[in-house]
This record gives structure tokens, C-alpha cells and sequence, in this order.
């Protein structure tokens, strides 16, 4: 499961944690400050990305993560297409709303 293409950093996370909660003596190689862990702001601030909590990011997880950012620059489409078609950055998507 954890070699899955579709796995997130938030859904192993939630998986380590469970193998915690299950076999305590895991901690020192599981959990979010783990030696083998290499950046754990970075981590940190993916996981909260991922589970829809980054305003709860600290400055520094904010800081770590600016440059992942992507501006939006969408237009809605002008010609009579239903539903209507929202081109954001080379990208197509068909809105929900008319």
C-alpha cells in the first residue's frame, strides 16, 4: 500500500500513526520526528496541505512550502458552451455552475 503511485504523505502519515497506536515501541522510527525523516517542517507541511488544515501551518511551514504555490489564472469562457468552460493556465475544466 505505501509504494501505491496514489498514496498521499497525509494518508501514510495516518497509517503510521495507527501502527503507533497499535505497537508504541514503533515511535522512535514512525513518528513525524523520526531520524529518518530528513525535512520535517517540509512533511509537516504537506500532511496539513493534504487534510485541508493549511491555515493551521506555522510561518515556517508556510515559508518551507511558498514556492509549491500555484497562481490561479482562470477566465470563464465567452463562447455558448454548456455547461461553460473555465480555462485556468492551458487547463480545461467544465464548471458546475451557469
Amino acid at each position: 500500500m505505501l509504494q501505491y503511485d496514489t498514496i498521499t504523505c497525509h494518508q501514510v502519515r495516518a497509517l503510521f500513526d495507527g501502527t503507533i497506536e497499535s505497537y508504541p515501541e514503533t515511535w522512535s522510527r514512525l513518528s513525524p520526528n523520526a531520524s529518518i525523516i530528513m525535512h520535517p517542517t517540509f512533511e509537516s507541511a504537506i500532511i496539513k496541505i493534504q487534510s485541508d488544515k493549511a491555515q493551521d501551518m506555522s510561518e515556517e511551514e508556510k515559508l518551507i512550502v511558498q514556492d509549491l504555490k500555484r497562481e490561479e489564472i482562470c477566465t470563464l469562457s465567452n463562447e455558448p458552451e454548456i455547461p461553460p468552460v473555465v480555462r485556468c493556465q492551458g487547463f480545461e475544466t467544465r464548471s458546475q455552475h451557469q
